[in-house]
Order: structure tokens, then C-alpha cells, then sequence
């Protein structure tokens, strides 16, 4: 974009102004083709100072330039300096076509610029003049400006960032040099005026001055060599370790080249393992020892030089570091790294940099000594050392990136790329192979248990037993948490996978003695077959993971096959996980609320909060229907979270209608994900503030086995939830893994009887087993709900035992707000009629699970 704007431009002032402006007015005239030799001339011999580490290149051409401001014609002045610039940045300098026509623009829009403000400042006048001398240093200086601007921008753009700090120290630079060019083109006018023979003295200082100049440039390069040389020696004799000495050399010669990128492969010695390669740029890229494909390293052996002599390498043999480095390099220097006995390795530069665009002989040579230095360096002992400690540390390195560091099998990357290669050896030659996939149906609870230090010493030993019970040639892996996957490889079928299946599973049955304690623990197990119930990793992976999922439904500690009604059942479940995201966004969620009733007095006391999904095309769904569907996705928490503001929202508008009644309570389920998040008590307080509701009218009910999941810290998450002012209730108590000593430790305010034990009351021993919850409750200053009350028999058992709370069918079933507000308005804070009410209960079907 900037090569097209500086031609726009360049046109415009050719075809706008420059072209129509008459020859200068001198009786001198120069044919345009000198000219355009000369400027051919100026850009090939290009000076370079170098300076601070950095090479500034000048050119004589603004000899040219002033020159032809009094010797042609404008256009013609154009003419020859783009025909010379560009005969030598094609012939000579071989540039890159983008390059190329950025130069050409520039040069035409310098050229025009600087007939511009010439004839602007000097309108008649003969640079031989004081006001054309004034006039010409103006334009040369201007243009010398807008040329270290142009460049400027043009490093900045290439580089991705500015580099402010060079701008000034160019500008300088070209200024000086400008002066002196348009010195002495101006003294050539007037000597080409006055006595033009005696031009030809001219030559004598300026090749003085040429050559001169080469010389003392000679000598700072010399003086720079030995600098070099001596900074690579002690940089690789003091580096402590092979790999920052390659780093600190490769640096070195970077910037002594000018290289775009540097780079060493030290060849290994014998079978000791592949060749390694420390490489910088281009640009930032860095690779320290990588190893290297061993046809690459034949392949650079094969063009290092036998002879320990450095080589430069041109665009006709480049070809094999094209293929190595992914573009060829339009040059480049390779040289051996030779020891004693064996070739050690090589050293790489490619790409000049800046206008000093190719390598030279002389660069060749210092390369040559510099690979020398590095060959005895690398010689007296440090490499061999450093690369066996290498080769074992990358050994260590890959096992613990295929491995699983607390049992040792082989992790999920290592298990893939195994199944991978046998369906690949399959597929040639046949044959038959399994992916088993089980995880420990109960080590959560193990864990939460006896902690963490405990589970992994469980996960180690039956990692162990998993490997004991295996074949030699079948890999066991972890596939993470307490997942394991088995790949049998050359089976004789279904047959003898389940019958290995069988065997593992009864190998896990066996408990687990660990320092005196022990476990017994339960399996579920999924089987998939290639050929047959998967052609890739990914499939046969996944199959066996919906047989396990399968397996986990129908029968723990069991197996189970990978059939095709698996995936049409695991599809539906990835349907409803979609369609359950879209209801969420789409409003097809609400809340029902059904009451809980004083026993005592009639009254309601609160209601517990219920969801439920209005889906067009499923019809309306109870909670059992999607949760265990959306809690593997994670949609769990944003549900709770919406139900909980919902319910808030809801009671705490039923407290300011009946604002001199007893604040009615609302209960909300509390899901084990959600008791697990870090922030759970600040969201409570914030729905809480925002909604406005009475905290001790709102009641979070948790399961006995959500309780009992990571103990020490639900504990502590419930005593901040109780310093809320919220109430805690036990759901479905009895029906867990009870445990008074628990009990007494978690603040709780009620306990709820599970609706199970009700419907057998009059069977066996469930009237026993409510009376003990209600007296245990009265023991611990606890209130007792009845859940599922749906028949009058089962109210009167109730009131008899001193229940305190009781909810179901035979009052009310789960309502929407607005129906519910109907039934409250005319009952709070009054009672409830049972029996004038009667009829209106035997239409709620009280024989149907309560929800």
C-alpha cells in the first residue's frame, strides 16, 4: 500500500507539473543516457559505514541529481534515473520484486520533488548562481529528509513496531553525506561553466576520497573481526552448560553477519540418539536442542564441507535448506564443526539483512574461523557430557509427557496414539481389537472420605492390579480422575473381551488392603470392537465410553457392550442438553411452589419450590426428566441460580402482600455442584439484598449424600450459609448414608421424611423407622416434614407421632405463583379447611408420585 501511494503521487507531480517545465536555462547540455550510467554507477557502488553495530549505506547520487538539474531536460532528468536504478537494483542487486518497485517509486518521487523545489526557489536562475547553490542545497536536503522518512516507515511496517530511535541518527548521516555530494556536484557545474576541461581533476579527490574511505572501513571491519572473535571464544568457555553457549553464539553471529537467522546441529556420536539443533529468527523464533529428523541430518551431512572449510551457498544450491527451513534462503554460509575423530556437527547463517544484501568472501573466512573456534570448544569433553545429560533428560522428559505420573501407565495421549497404530497394523493385516473403559463407581466417596493422600494411594494400587491381570502385549492406561482404559490388541472376538472383561472386573472386586486400611470398591466397565463398533480413535473411544455410561445405569459393578441403541440414546441426550439451552433463553422454564403445612395449627408455613419445563415438543417435564441430563454439561448451576432468584423473588412479594403474618418461608434444593462453588454465600447475600426477601424465611434442603461429599469444607460452607439467617433442611433423610455423628455437626433446622417411608406405614417396619427420625429430630431441637402425605390415614399417623410439618397431594399440588396467591390470599394467615376441601383433594389424584 505504501509502494502504490509513493507511485500515485510520483505520478501526479510527473504528469501534474514536472513534465510540461522547459530545460534549464544554460548553454550546457549532457546527453540523458550519461546520466543514467552515472546513477547506474551511483547505486552500485554503495558506500556503508558502520556504525555502533549497524551498517549505514550511502549512495553519490545526488552528484547525479545536481547535474542534471542544470545539464537535461526535466522528463529526461526522470528518465535517467529511474532507467540507471533500476538496470542496477535488477543486474546487480538481484532484488526482491515488492523491494524493487518500492525503490522505483521512491527514486521517481524524489526526483520530481527535487526538480520542484529547485525551479520553486530558483525560478530562472542557473544552479551556478547563489540563489540556485541556496536553491539546490534545499532540494537535496528535503529530498535526503522525505528518503529517511520513506525508509523509516518502510522498517517500521516490516518489523511491526516503530524504531523511533534510529530515525534521528539517519537523518544525520544523510544530511552530512548530501552536503558533501551537492558540494562537490555544484563545484563540478562551475568548473563545467567556467573551464570545462578541468572537470576532469575532479576524479583525482573523489577516488581519494573513495578509496580512502574503503580503506579506513577496512581496517574498522578488521578491528571488528577480532572483537568478534575474541567475545564467541569467551562466551563458549565460560557458558556452564552446552545449550546457552550454542545460544550465545548463534547471538553473536547474528549480528556480526547481519544474518536473518543463525543456527548449529551437532551430529550424534555412533547410536547415542538424534541430532539436535539450536537455531534463532527469524525474527523471535528460538529452538534449543530439538531433535532432528534423521533423513535432515543425512542430508546436512551430506552437504557439509569434508574438509572443515566454510561454504557459500547461492541460490543454485540452496535447495536442501528450502526443504529444511520451509523457504529457500536467497543466501547463505555453512561450515563444518569438526573434532578430532568426527564431524560434530555444523553451523548455519541465511539471508543477509539491510542493504548489505549478500555474503562476501570475506565473510566466508570469518565464518570458517569462527566454526573453528566452536569445533575445540565443543571438543575438550563439554559436548559428549552435555549431550548424554541431555539425551537422558529428554528421555525423562518424554516418558513424563506419555505417562501418568502417580501410577505410571500410560496416559491419554500415549493410549491414543497406541489404538491409533493398532487399527492402522489392523487394517493392513486384520484382526481384531478392544477398548475397555471403567472407572471406580465409588472412590468419590472414598475419597471425600479419607481424603485425597488416600485416593491416590487407591488409584496406584489398582493401577497395579489392572497391570497384573493384563497381558504383556495389551496397554493399560489412566485416563484421568479415577478413569482407566484397557486396548487388547489381536482378540479372537466379543468373546474374549468380556471374557477379559470378567476377569477385571472380579480382580477389582477384591478389597484393597492399604497400611492396614481397607477399601473395597466397585467397577462399571464399557466394551467397544474395531473392526465392527468403530474405524478411528476418536469412535471406538467414544463407543466404549456410552457402554460404560450404560453400565453405570443398569448394574454397578457390572459391564456392558457397545450397541448402536447407545448412540441413539446418547444422541437424544445431546438433543435435550441443546434444547434445554434453547429453553433457557427462550423463557420455557418456571417455578412451581407446593405448601407445607403446620400440623398443629393448619396454617402454611412455606412452600418448597419446584421446576418444571413447559417444552413445545416434549410437553411439561418434571425435574427427573432433564437434570441428570443438563448436570453433565454444567447447566446445573445456572438453572439453581435462576431458581433461587425466582423463588426469592416470588416470596418475598407474598411477605409484602400479608405483611402481618409470619414471613412465609420459602425452600429451595441446594444441588451438589452448586454447594461446591467458591462463591455460593456471596451469591445467597446478593439474591437475598437484591430481592428483598426475610433471610430466615429462606430454607436450603440438601441430600444426605450431598452432605456427605468433601465433609470438613461442606461443613464450613454451611455454617457461612446459617450466618446469612438462612434455614437448612436434610431432604429425604433415612435414605442415605446416614450418620448421627455427621448430623450433629451440620447446622440444620429441620429434617425431611422421605415420601417412601410413608407409603409404607402401614407395612413392615416404616412406622418404626418415621417414629425414630421425629424423635431423633426432637432430640436435636430439629422440625420433622413429612413429604407425600396424600391420604387423610397418613395425616392422622402423622399429627399422632407429633410430626411437625407436613407436605403432598392432600393439600395442594405444586401450583404456579399466581394460582398459589389465590389459595394464600384467602388462607393467610388464616386455616386450612381439610374437610370443606375434601372434594376439591380428590381431584388432585392422590394416588400419583408426588412430585
Amino acid at each position: 500500500m505504501l509502494t502504490l501511494g509513493l507511485t500515485a503521487v510520483a505520478l501526479a507531480l510527473f504528469f501534474g507539473w514536472v513534465r510540461d517545465l522547459p530545460p534549464p536555462s544554460t548553454h550546457m547540455q549532457l546527453p540523458w543516457w550519461i546520466l543514467a550510467v552515472l546513477f547506474f554507477l551511483a547505486e552500485v557502488y554503495v558506500a556503508h559505514l558502520h556504525f555502533k553495530g549497524d551498517a549505514h549505506s550511502f549512495t553519490l547520487s545526488e552528484i547525479p541529481l545536481v547535474l542534471g538539474l542544470c545539464l537535461v531536460s526535466p522528463g529526461y532528468l526522470v528518465l535517467a534515473r529511474l532507467t540507471g536504478a533500476l538496470a542496477a537494483l535488477t543486474l546487480h542487486d538481484r532484488q526482491r520484486p515488492i523491494k524493487l518497485a518500492f525503490n522505483i517509486a521512491y527514486f521517481g518521487l524524489e526526483t520530481c520533488v527535487l526538480i520542484l523545489i529547485f525551479r520553486a526557489l530558483a525560478p530562472g536562475q542557473e544552479t551556478t548562481s547563489l540563489v540556485g547553490w541556496l536553491a539546490t542545497f534545499s532540494a537535496t536536503t528535503v529530498t535526503t529528509v522525505l528518503g529517511c522518512l520513506m525508509i523509516f516507515a518502510v522498517i517500521s511496517l516490516s518489523q511491526n513496531e516503530p524504531a523511533f530511535e534510529m530515525l534521528p541518527l539517519e537523518i544525520g548521516f544523510g544530511t552530512l553525506v548530501t552536503f558533501g555530494n551537492t558540494c562537490l556536484a555544484l563545484l563540478a557545474l562551475t568548473i563545467l561553466r567556467f573551464e570545462p576541461l578541468a572537470t576532469w581533476l575532479l576524479v583525482v579527490p573523489a577516488a581519494i576520497f573513495f578509496f580512502g574511505y574503503r580503506a579506513y572501513t577496512s581496517e574498522l571491519q578488521k578491528r571488528d573481526t577480532l572483537e568478534f572473535l575474541y567475545e564467541t571464544t569467551r562466551i563458549l568457555h565460560r557458558s556452564p552448560e552446552v545449550e546457552s553457549a550454542m545460544l550465545g553464539l548463534l547471538k553473536q553471529a547474528q549480528v556480526m553477519f547481519k544474518a536473518e537467522r543463525a543456527e548449529v546441529v551437532l551430529f550424534p556420536s555412533k547410536d547415542s540418539g538424534p541430532a539436535l539443533r539450536t537455531a534463532l529468527g527469524p525474527g523471535h523464533a528460538t529452538a534449543v536442542m530439538e531433535p532432528l529428523d534423521d533423513a535432515v541430518c543425512r542430508e546436512l551431512r551430506s552437504h557439509t564441507p569434508p574438509d572443515g572449510r566454510a561454504t557459500l551457498l547461492t541460490h543454485a544450491n540452496t535447495e536442501f535448506l528450502g526443504r529444511y527451513w520451509a523457504t529457500e534462503p536467497k543466501n547463505a554460509i555453512i561450515a563444518p564443526l569438526q573434532g578430532e575423530t568426527r564431524k560434530l556437527g555444523a553451523i548455519l547463517i541465511g539471508n543477509r539483512l539491510g542493504d548489505i544484501r549478500t555474503f562476501d568472501p570475506d565473510d566466508v573466512a570469518l565464518f570458517e574461523a569462527l566454526a573453528s573456534h566452536a569445533s575445540i570448544t565443543l571438543e575438550n569433553g563439554r559436548l559428549e557430557q552435555s549431550l548424554a545429560h541431555l539425551s537422558e533428560l529428554q528421555a525423562e522428559l518424554e516418558y513424563q509427557a506419555t505417562h501418568d505420573a502417580l501410577t505410571g501407565l500410560a496416559n491419554r495421549s500415549l493410549f491414543s496414539a497406541r489404538v491409533t497404530h493398532a487399527l492402522a497394523r489392523n487394517e493392513r493385516r486384520g484382526g481384531t481389537i478392544a477398548v475397555l473403559l471403567l472407572d471406580l463407581d465409588n472412590f468419590k466417596t472414598i475419597n471425600d472420605s479419607f481424603g485425597h493422600a488416600w485416593g491416590d494411594k487407591l488409584l496406584a494400587a489398582v493401577g497395579r492390579r489392572l497391570e497384573d491381570s493384563m497381558r504383556p502385549a495389551d496397554t493399560v492406561a489412566r485416563q484421568g480422575g479415577d478413569e482407566f482404559a484397557i486396548l487388547l490388541e489381536d482378540i479372537q472376538g466379543m468373546a474374549e473381551a468380556t471374557s477379559i472383561a470378567e476377569r477385571t472386573v472380579n480382580a477389582l472386586e477384591a478389597s484393597f488392603v492399604i497400611e492396614g486400611n481397607e477399601f473395597l470398591i466397585r467397577t462399571s466397565l464399557g466394551i467397544a470392537l474395531s473392526p465392527g463398533e468403530g474405524s478411528s480413535t476418536e469412535e471406538l473411544l467414544r463407543n466404549a465410553d456410552m457402554a460404560m455410561y450404560a453400565a453405570k445405569k443398569s448394574l454397578r459393578g457390572h459391564y456392558e457392550i457397545f450397541a448402536p441403541g447407545l448412540n441413539e440414546e446418547a444422541l437424544k441426550r445431546a438433543q435435550m442438553q441443546g434444547d434445554f439451552q434453547r429453553a433457557v433463553q427462550e423463557g420455557e422454564l418456571m417455578l412451581a411452589f407446593q405448601p407445607i403445612v403446620d400440623l398443629e395449627t393448619n396454617r402454611v408455613a412455606g412452600v418448597e419450590s419446584l421446576v418444571r419445563w413447559d417444552s413445545p415438543e416434549r410437553g411439561l417435564l418434571l425435574p427427573e426428566s432433564f437434570i441428570s441430563v443438563i448436570e453433565e454439561t454444567g447447566l446445573i448451576l445456572s438453572l439453581s441460580r435462576w431458581v433461587l432468584k425466582t423463588a426469592c423473588r416470588q416470596a418475598a412479594q407474598w411477605q409484602r402482600s400479608y405483611p402481618g403474618a409470619v414471613p412465609l418461608g420459602v425452600s429451595v434444593n441446594l444441588s451438589a455442584p452448586e454447594l461446591q462453588k467458591a462463591d455460593l454465600v456471596d451469591e445467597v447475600a446478593a439474591v437475598i439484598k437484591e430481592t428483598g426477601v426475610a433471610p430466615d424465611s429462606l430454607t436450603f434442603e440438601i441430600t444426605e449424600t450431598v452432605l456427605m461429599r468433601e465433609v470438613g469444607p461442606t461443613v464450613r460452607k454451611l455454617h457461612e450459609l446459617k450466618s446469612l439467617g438462612v434455614q437448612l433442611a436434610i431432604d429425604d433423610f433415612g435414605t442415605g448414608y446416614s450418620s448421627l455423628s455427621y448430623l450433629e455437626n451440620f447446622p440444620v433446622s429441620s429434617l425431611k421424611i422421605a415420601k417412601q417411608f410413608l407409603e409404607g406405614l402401614g407395612r413392615g417396619r416404616n412406622a418404626a423407622l418415621v417414629h425414630a427420625i421425629i424423635r431423633i429430630a426432637e432430640a436435636l431441637e430439629l422440625s420433622a416434614v413429612a413429604e407425600g402425605i396424600e391420604t387423610a390415614e397418613q395425616l392422622k399417623e402423622m399429627r399422632r407421632m407429633r410430626c411437625n410439618y407436613g407436605q403432598g397431594y392432600l393439600f395442594a399440588k405444586p401450583l404456579p405463583g399466581n394460582e398459589l396467591e389465590g389459595m394464600l390470599g384467602g388462607h393467610l394467615p388464616g386455616v386450612i379447611d381439610l374437610r370443606t376441601r375434601r372434594a376439591a383433594r380428590g381431584q388432585l389424584a392422590p394416588g400419583r408420585a408426588a412430585p
